[in-house]
């Protein structure tokens, strides 16, 4: 599934989902990140770290975002990539601007993102199609320039519970054949009843390919293309006095394997 398109952050298409191991992103709402601030008396999140990975946010007088820092092996090879955001009047996001000259520019239909497209420089280097259903991200469809033409390379189905959180992603891939896409694995997910602090950017994550649920993954057990199990991540949360999220433990390993863990922070403004 790890297919590196180039060293640019925005073109690691078949990684940048998989991510969502790493940095704790696993569904999409409709609303707008204005209009769904985080509960009563949380404070804005600064910073999401793992080891030597992070998300760092820093924000506009409004409270929308204005740039995000991210250092990623999947996201951006283990770079410093700054991602600046600018809006239109209705605080959605027009515009993301990369430190390596690279641009996302996204479209809305009656206020629900339905496409974005990605530039390098003045070339169109791919294009990301997203459908909704019940306010829910329900399908997203990633397109490469092939030269004569875009053809789909990456999709993820995503199913959810009557909370809005998601239940399973389904990954599909190319298998070198054009506009034909093969099922790759999926994963299942669980989720307690703290709040996602990274919920309220929900939009600005989609346009990575990621997703934000209101609430902290729990469980992740994923499994191969033959629907084989490949990996079981536990989560185990401290929270604030707030609800939101202090710090956790990743346990990594199926059983009868040696576990591995790892531990996540997050900090606030």
């Amino acid at each position: 599934m790890q297919q590196t398109v180039t060293n640019h952050p925005l073109k690691y298409l078949s990684v940048l989902f998989v991510s969502i191991i790493m940095l704790v992103f696993t569904s999409c709402q409709k609303d707008s990140d204005i209009d769904n601030p985080p509960p009563a008396g949380a404070t804005k999140i600064k910073e999401y770290k793992n080891g030597d990975e992070y998300v760092r946010f820093t924000y506009n007088t409004d409270g929308t975002i204005k740039k995000a820092t991210v250092k990623s092996e999947l996201n951006t090879g283990g770079d410093v990539v700054d991602f600046n955001i600018t809006y239109d009047a209705q605080k959605k996001i027009t515009e993301v601007n990369t430190s390596l000259g690279e641009k996302i520019v996204p479209e809305y239909e009656n206020g629900q993102m339905i496409r974005a497209s990605y530039f390098d420089g003045p070339v169109r280097t791919a294009y990301t199609n997203y459908w909704h259903e019940a306010g829910n991200l329900k399908r997203v469809t990633i397109y490469l320039n092939m030269g004569a033409d875009f053809e789909p390379f990456l999709e993820f189905n995503f199913a959810y519970n009557a909370n809005g959180n998601l239940t399973e992603s389904v990954v599909m891939m190319t298998d070198g054949v054009p506009n034909h896409l093969v099922r790759a694995g999926h994963v299942t997910y669980q989720f307690d009843s703290g709040t996602n602090p990274l919920y309220e950017h929900r939009d600005f994550m989609a346009l990575l390919w990621q997703g934000v649920s209101k609430n902290n993954i729990t469980r992740e057990e994923h499994f191969d293309a033959a629907q084989t199990p490949e990996d079981l991540y536990t989560y185990v949360y401290k929270y604030k006095p707030n609800g939101l999220p202090e710090s956790a433990v990743v346990t990594i390993g199926l059983p009868g394997q040696t576990p591995t863990t790892s531990a996540l922070n997050f900090l606030y403004q």
